[in-house]
């Protein structure tokens, strides 16, 4: 049987001709993985004359109907992306899922990191647009994209994070039923993921709302950090991402599973407390102490 063959098509611009040949240059072949490149854009010949192409053949166009892997402008690979390609096509039979990413979402918004919740794998789900560099498994498909927890890809300033994976390795790739990383279009793990993730969960219809600013709830119950007069069960905040709290079954009382009626809003100041647990492991105090401790103790001792 003929291995699958994907067109890697790069539009160039955003950086120089010679920066993209080198960055194309180093991506190595996968196993079960041919890859044709496609250059468009202003620069197309330039990094066509300078390329070396070791996963395929550089064409001057693609063939019909052909899959793409369409890398915009600016973006950089991963020496070892198409090796994450190739593991994540594992998933492509599930109608459910419609793209790979190779980045990782924006986050929901500024002060709000998003980080996945841990289950063993090397990617997550979540029905968010795939980014500048992706794969569309075509079209009348579901709208899960497939994203890796470590990206390989990455376009400086423009909201991704720029650190890529930069090492070869054996893509843990798990499906959408048995992830517990499945992340709505507004980055809420959906109901589904949470059972899976904290089965001592009541059997309950429930909505999940741990950013406590979900408008479209119509199920009868919902699981939230807005305040709640009718609490059937209840967690603390000790842990990231937010949901780790409920699956590792956290003791306290932020988030609350309750009937929705019984559901108040969100105050800023809970908000704000949400924002500041969130970015815990950004604090610029503790980042600045790294360096200042060992200055200090230094002084101590001289002193």
């Amino acid at each position: 049987m003929a291995e699958p063959r994907l067109i890697v098509s790069v539009t160039t611009g955003g950086q120089t001709a010679e920066a993209l040949a080198r960055t194309l240059s180093a991506v190595r072949p996968a196993s079960n993985l041919a890859a044709d490149l496609l250059l468009v854009g202003p620069s197309a010949a330039a990094v066509r004359d300078a390329v070396v192409w070791a996963c395929g053949t550089v064409l001057n166009e693609a063939p019909a109907g052909a899959p793409h892997l369409s890398i915009g402008a600016g973006v950089s690979l991963s020496p070892f992306a198409l090796g994450f390609v190739s593991a994540a096509l594992t998933q492509a039979d599930d109608q459910r899922v419609g793209a790979i990413s190779l980045t990782r979402p924006a986050d929901r918004r500024p002060g709000e990191p998003f980080l996945p919740l841990q289950d063993g794998s090397d990617v997550f789900y979540a029905s968010t647009p795939p980014g500048p560099a992706s794969l569309s498994l075509g079209a009348g498909r579901g709208d899960a994209t497939l994203f890796p927890r470590a990206p390989v890809a990455t376009r400086p300033g423009h909201g991704l994070a720029v650190g890529m994976d930069r090492a070869a390795r054996d893509w843990r790739v798990v499906s959408l039923d048995q992830s517990l990383a499945v992340y709505d279009a507004g980055l809420e793990l959906t109901p589904e993921a949470m059972r899976r993730a904290a089965p001592h969960l009541p059997d309950l219809d429930f909505a999940v709302d741990l950013f406590g600013d979900r408008a479209d709830v119509t199920a009868p119950y919902l699981l939230s950090s807005r305040p709640c007069s009718a609490p059937l069960a209840t967690w603390g905040l000790e842990l990231t991402p937010l949901e780790a709290n409920i699956a590792l079954n956290r003791p306290g009382q932020v988030f609350s599973l309750g009937p929705t009626s019984s559901f108040a809003t969100l105050d800023q100041m809970q908000r704000l407390h949400l924002r500041q647990h969130l970015n815990r492991h950004f604090d610029m105090g503790a980042f600045v102490g790294q360096f200042l401790g060992p200055f200090g103790r230094l002084v101590g001792r001289k002193a």
